[in-house]
């Protein structure tokens, strides 16, 4: 429904025959992507993101170098190079919520639906809500927390970009209100710039 679907040639990647597929986006709220799909295994071996605008051209790219079927896994193989012994991790405490009962107003582009509607508890000291949409391939993170000495390193954010990632935030009240995803920045201005926050009489 929101994107043009299309059969490519047959093509190699990662010593595999793979099929091409092309979805176009039919408005401008999302990118296309471009993917080449084993042929015996339909395993997902390429995958491209594109923009439309000014012209096509590829955003971001991921596929598999090398890929081996059927055969024993050597161990080393399997080991990494990172220094993964002294990573920390913070496992934060998550609860459902409901944003639209506390009052604030998201409006969804077209095409997205909530998917995951969270609070996270990181510590005992600070909380951010997290609203995840997507259209089925696309997704949008927006994560909503207080104005407190926990954000004090936040700032507004007009749009940057990393790869096919947009980043947008901006201060709603006393909350910032950040929102990220593989989507051209104007569909986080869109939110950003729509999204309302009316406090619930109690």
């Amino acid at each position: 429904k929101y994107y043009a679907f299309e059969q490519g040639p047959t093509q190699r990647v990662g010593g595999r025959q793979c099929q091409q597929y092309t979805l176009m986006p039919r408005d401008s709220w999302r990118y296309g992507y471009d993917l080449c799909v084993d042929v015996d295994q339909h395993l997902l071996l390429k995958l491209q993101t594109l923009s439309l605008q000014p012209e096509i051209k590829v955003l971001n790219q991921v596929a598999f170098a090398n890929v081996a079927i059927g055969q024993n896994v050597e161990v080393d193989a399997l080991k990494t190079s990172w220094k993964y012994n002294d990573w920390k991790v913070i496992a934060a405490h998550m609860e459902q919520t409901d944003l639209a009962a506390q009052g604030w107003r998201i409006p969804y582009p077209v095409g997205f639906n909530s998917v995951t509607e969270i609070t996270r508890f990181i510590r005992t000291e600070r909380q951010v809500a997290q609203l995840v949409l997507s259209d089925g391939l696309a997704s949008i993170s927006i994560f909503i927390e207080p104005v407190d000495s926990f954000s004090q390193r936040l700032k507004a954010d007009p749009g940057s970009k990393k790869g096919s990632i947009h980043l947008y935030r901006k201060r709603i009240g006393d909350f910032w209100l950040t929102a990220t995803g593989e989507v051209p920045l104007e569909t986080l201005h869109y939110l950003g710039n729509n999204t309302e926050f009316v406090p619930v009489a109690r």
